[in-house]
């Protein structure tokens, strides 16, 4: 799944490329950390968490 950035409120070398209006495709959370309902892109270098409320999703295109 694709997300959109919206507002990242995350401090940090690692938040870097999440930047408002930014796309990234979602990966996989780290193991001790799996929990479907969370989403989870890459950072700088290793996967981070998003809040809800900084991302929104996307289907094809369009901005849901």
């Amino acid at each position: 799944m694709k997300i959109k950035i919206v507002n990242c409120t995350a401090i940090g070398a690692i938040f870097e490329n999440l930047i408002p209006g930014s796309i990234h495709e979602t990966v996989d959370p780290p193991a001790e950390r799996e929990n479907r309902e969370e989403i989870w892109v890459e950072g700088v270098g290793e996967p981070v968490r998003l809040l809800g409320g900084e991302y929104t999703r996307m289907y094809s295109e369009r901005v849901l």
